[in-house]
């Protein structure tokens, strides 16, 4: 979803350039995979999907909505969680950082 507040082309490619400053995201490009770009495109898309969730949630809190009206935001929400999730895991960078809470997770459900 895109909304009026969504980051430019400019600015995303901006970012993407002042990233691939940056040695320990540098490093993570390869011949087929751009992590500076991917990085900035996902910061972009994190930031609409939040504004996206943020919208919805209201209608979900409302004492009203119920059975299937409730199902069907819930699905909407849900939705937008799993953009998130994939723009928390498409950038090289950031699975990295989040491997060792991934690992926490995966033990904790275990249990």
């Amino acid at each position: 979803m895109r909304s009026d507040s969504s980051r430019s082309i400019e600015q995303i490619q901006s970012l993407a350039g002042r990233l691939a400053e940056i040695p320990a995201i540098a490093r993570l490009s390869t011949s087929t995979h751009n992590e500076p770009w991917t990085l900035a495109h996902s910061l972009s898309d994190l930031a609409d999907a939040s504004e996206a969730y943020l919208q919805r949630l209201p209608a979900i809190l409302t004492p009203e909505l119920q059975g299937q009206g409730l199902m069907e935001t819930l699905m909407e929400l849900t939705i937008e969680l799993q953009h998130m999730l994939y723009h928390l895991e498409d950038p090289r960078f950031l699975r990295d950082l989040f491997a060792p809470l991934r690992e926490d997770w995966q033990k904790q459900r275990a249990e």
